[in-house]
């Protein structure tokens, strides 16, 4: 009897510890003269869980084809760089649907029905989030010193905008760095974003536990539904038939 309620304390204890485990997604876009670059990264445990997969905006093989690189971190030692399972993915994606319209149609169908169901464990999701650190840096120029001023105030609307409403759903932890540097006589256009957001795991494990919960109750209703269809029409049959 103790030695259940101690190693029921214990489960307790490592199932809060797990939960309050804080994973971490950091999303780092770079665009400069010589490089251009999206790179998102998932870590925990001070980075002893760590994913890293960075996407040129143009990486061309001498086939001539688009491909994203991964690199996947295991711990703290080893780097294994590996684009195939990503590769497949692509491949996979443009043969069944961007070659099949009709397919792609009905996924989109579908996904605008699941939506609504779906959007209240994403909006819980996202509720939960925190954003630790927000760098957004952007240096542009042009020639026509009168365009240079026209478009600050474009950019710099468009990223209060943004900021606002980024805002509404997260909180900050820390506060916002953004910077804009005009520049004249010069055509250029530089942006360094870099964005950390940290979730419990325990949040996570719920949300997932929800969309589980939501996926098995609308198959038992479709079933539901099905069943109920079948036997109006065999009801409707005996009746015609009698």
């Amino acid at each position: 009897m103790e030695i259940g309620i101690i190693l029921a304390v214990d489960f307790f204890i490592l199932l809060f510890i797990l939960a309050n485990i804080p994973l971490y997604l950091q999303l780092c876009y770079r665009r400069n003269a010589s490089d251009d670059y999206i790179l998102v990264t998932v870590y925990a445990v001070y980075r002893l869980l760590h994913y890293s997969m960075k996407i040129p905006a143009l990486q061309l093989e001498k086939e001539g084809q688009v491909w994203p690189t991964a690199e996947v971190v295991k711990g703290q030692e080893s780097v294994d760089s590996d684009p195939g399972r990503e590769q497949i993915f692509v491949k996979r994606f443009i043969e069944r649907y961007v070659l099949h319209p009709s397919r792609l149609r009905h996924v989109l169908e579908e996904i605008r029905k699941h939506f609504i169901v779906y959007r209240r464990v994403m909006n819980a999701l996202i509720g939960k989030l925190t954003c630790v650190h927000l760098t957004w840096r952007t240096r542009y120029g042009l020639e026509d010193a009168a365009l240079v001023g026209i478009l600050y105030g474009v950019i710099w609307s468009g990223k209060s905008l943004l900021l606002k409403r980024l805002g509404q759903r997260v909180a900050f932890s820390s506060r916002p760095v953004v910077a804009l540097t005009p520049i004249q006589g010069s055509s250029l256009w530089e942006i360094d974003f870099d964005c950390i957001f940290t979730l419990k795991l325990g949040n996570l494990i719920t949300a997932i536990g929800m969309m589980v919960y939501i996926m098995a109750k609308e198959e038992r209703h479709s079933g539901r539904t099905s069943d109920t269809r079948l036997n109006e029409d065999g009801y409707g049959k005996y009746q015609g038939n009698g």
